[in-house]
């Protein structure tokens, strides 16, 4: 008989971290869990070598070509499905106690799907520097259309992947809310434990720094996986839309008063003052 949870933890040359992150889930409170350890095509030997050495108890290491984390996650929980799915990507850290939590949470309330927490960014190589702190509000649908709301390494049931049909492996950014949306869409709740019990590694080599700036087109094909669901909300989403640019319109028009009235701009309209007549009045004369 499987444990009643499967944690699946891909890695892609993540060595530096990893170990960290499956120690983490070896501290964890609630007792009933298998650990996967998805190595997903890394060409560092040296860490994979490491990790199969290490023996980790109630640990196993699968290989596989490299598909990016969608496939790797996919890939372990096909191999070693259990009844719920916790996802941890390999340079971040669980507390010792959300497990516990997250279980009875999933086992008490059978609408919710996902069990997620409130977060914390620290840097890259001190735990302790915290950067930041995040909230997300869990829910249902409504407050996944727009952004996502749960962090990608939340407690899931498998019936949730299962009926979703997985990640989409095309998406190597943003996976995580392209699944938040199809599991919510089918009913399913998200809960936000209202602790910090999640801490995020701010990495300069992090999926989220690598993709950013192709956030459009993820966000594309979000929307095209989900379709009938942003039909049915497009003026909603508009609307939103619309709030949050004329919100961003109103505070740079608040900056740029600010900087108007501050005495550096003064001295630098002065200074540039006679340099703008002369341009003025050669663009009259053209």
């Amino acid at each position: 008989m499987s444990p009643q949870v499967t944690v699946i933890v891909p890695f892609y040359n993540d060595g530096m971290y990893v170990h960290q992150s499956i120690q983490s889930i070896q501290k964890q409170s609630f007792l009933d869990w298998q650990l996967v350890v998805v190595n997903d095509g890394s060409n560092d030997h040296n860490t994979i070598k490491t990790i199969k050495a290490e023996n980790y108890p109630k640990t196993k290491v699968l290989d596989k070509k490299n598909g990016g984390v969608s496939s790797a996650r996919n890939f372990g929980i096909k191999n070693f499905p259990s009844e719920y799915i916790l996802l941890l990507d390999a340079d971040d850290l669980f507390d010792s106690t959300f497990l516990e939590k997250a279980v009875k949470i999933l086992d008490s309330d059978k609408t919710v799907g996902v069990v997620s927490c409130d977060a914390r960014f620290f840097l890259e190589d001190d735990f302790h520097n915290t950067l930041s702190f995040y909230h997300p509000k869990g829910g249902g649908l409504e407050n996944f259309l727009l952004e996502s709301n749960c962090i990608a390494s939340s407690l899931i049931r498998f019936q949730c992947w299962e009926e979703v049909g997985g990640y989409d492996e095309k998406l190597p950014s943003h996976e995580d809310w392209d699944f938040w949306i199809k599991v919510t869409k089918n009913g399913w709740m998200v809960y936000t434990i209202p602790e910090v019990l999640f801490h995020y590694r701010r990495s300069h080599k992090s999926k989220y720094q690598k993709n950013v700036h192709r956030k459009p087109e993820f966000v594309k094909r979000i929307v095209e996986n989900n379709l009938d669901v942003y039909k049915e909300h497009v003026a909603v989403c508009l609307y939103e839309k619309e709030k949050e640019i004329r919100r961003i319109k109103e505070e740079y028009k608040d900056k740029i008063k600010k900087t108007k009235n501050s005495s550096t701009y003064l001295i630098g309209s002065l200074i540039t003052y006679p340099y703008r007549i002369i341009k003025s009045t050669f663009a009259n004369k053209k």
